[in-house]
């Protein structure tokens, strides 16, 4: 004898009132147990994405903080430039880096005690 789904039932024994009452409380509750797993994929890919954001938020703060220190390096080498391309900047640099000196000038080195210092007679 083939079934037919007609005579298939949960509640055997039940009225078919009764069998349809129960069918409908369990779809309910299906329903209800999908809904719940729906909103609780939802949150996850939320959170996850919510997360990636305030991620990415700290690196762009991070980046903004790190143009601005370039920014004010670029400012202070501009003022650099401007200077050494000033006369007096540029003998500033020769004296300083070069060691160059004027004609006629002298140049006065302190010694330190310590050091021995050549008199130019060969002895020391």
């Amino acid at each position: 004898m083939i079934m037919k789904f007609k005579d298939f039932s949960l509640t055997p024994g039940k009225s078919p009132q009764e069998s349809r009452k129960i069918r409908i409380v369990l779809t309910q509750k299906i329903i209800v147990l999908f809904g719940i797993i729906f909103i609780l994929a939802v949150c996850i890919l939320f959170k996850n994405r919510f997360d990636e954001i305030k991620a990415n938020q700290a690196m762009v703060q991070k980046k903004i903080e790190e143009n601005q220190v370039l920014r004010e390096k670029i400012i202070e080498l501009e003022k650099k430039i401007a200077e050494i391309k000033t006369d007096e900047g540029v003998e500033r640099l020769a004296r300083e880096k070069l060691k160059l000196i004027k004609k006629g000038e002298k140049v006065i080195r302190i010694v330190d005690q310590k050091e021995k210092v050549p008199d130019g007679s060969g002895t020391n």
